[in-house]
């Protein structure tokens, strides 16, 4: 099994700006299912859930890398995520990082204790664009703001 051998769906999908919570579908609780889809306005959003350790983050960061170079923008939620290792909060803060060289514009959704804990516990909670909704991520993205 390569670092990629996940099930990550990829679609076509306009995700409205309003939406609530996507539908979490896995085979496997250490699965990672990653589904693509857009916004009304065309920001792309990566609807990330299962585990995200040092086994399923190249996947990630693979969908990540795919998604922004097509456009420098992306929401990422994260509230179907129930493990998040150093290898998954590597993937935030270097986008975290590159986002001012690159004129990259992101948000993360988190809401859960399994994301927000380990951001709190290396400081990184206030510095990575962290929203509550898929909605107020979407705009802060659409108004440049990190």
């Amino acid at each position: 099994m390569t670092n990629t051998d996940f099930p990550v769906r990829r679609t076509n999908t306009q995700i409205p700006a309003q939406s609530g919570q996507p539908e979490i579908v896995k085979s496997n609780p250490t699965d990672l299912a990653i589904t693509l889809g857009h916004t009304a306005e065309g920001v792309p959003v990566l609807r990330v859930s299962g585990e995200v350790d040092m086994r399923t983050a190249p996947a990630l960061r693979l969908e990540v890398d795919r998604a922004i170079a097509r456009r420098p923008m992306l929401v990422l939620d994260l509230t179907g995520v129930e493990f998040l290792a150093s290898a998954g909060l590597s993937i935030l803060i270097e986008l975290t990082r590159r986002a001012p060289e690159t004129g990259l514009r992101w948000g993360a959704v988190a809401t859960g204790r399994a994301v927000l804990r380990p951001l709190e516990a290396v400081g990184m909670l206030s510095v990575i664009p962290v929203y509550p909704t898929v909605t107020d991520a979407v705009a802060a993205v659409n108004a440049g703001q990190p």
